[in-house]
């Protein structure tokens, strides 16, 4: 008994094409899909399938699959260059420059918290050790809720 769906290795030997163009083919209304992730439809995409060849490309419900696939690609390249522009025009900053930008400004800041206590003893020689270890806990804590925006 021939199944009535199949998986994509099945759909790759049967239409002798790649995995790409059997998801272009998806996109295009030529596959269909089945009923669970990564599974198609056997004997519907071969009847749609032989009807492409058949017309050559004349169906018309294929037709409109591959305008809204050609439309769909049309489309993310136009949010790409526009994308590309924003970042070019400095309307817009890459995440990633953020990140980076952030942690370095990170950095920088522990090493200034870091020196206070050494600075302030040298500077006020009287200040008592309970009073310079108070400062370090109190640099701790604002030091670990940096930490912890970092992580979340």
């Amino acid at each position: 008994m021939i199944e009535t769906h199949v998986k994509m290795k099945t759909m790759i030997l049967l239409f002798g094409v790649s995995e790409r163009r059997i998801f272009q083919m998806v996109e295009e209304g030529l596959v269909v899909t089945g009923p669970r992730k990564g599974t198609y439809a056997l004997k519907e995409s071969v009847k749609r399938y032989i009807n492409f060849l058949k017309t050559g490309g004349d169906n018309e419900d294929v037709k409109k699959a591959q305008d809204a696939a050609k439309l769909k690609l049309t489309n993310e390249q136009a949010r790409k260059l526009e994308r590309e522009n924003d970042i070019e025009e400095k309307k817009v900053i890459p995440a990633s420059d953020v990140v980076d930008l952030l942690q370095s400004v990170s950095k920088e800041a522990a090493r200034i918290f870091d020196n206070i206590p050494i600075q302030i003893k040298r500077r006020v020689p009287s200040l008592k050790s309970k009073d310079i270890e108070w400062l370090k806990l109190t640099i701790a804590k604002a030091r670990n809720k940096f930490a912890d925006m970092e992580s979340s």
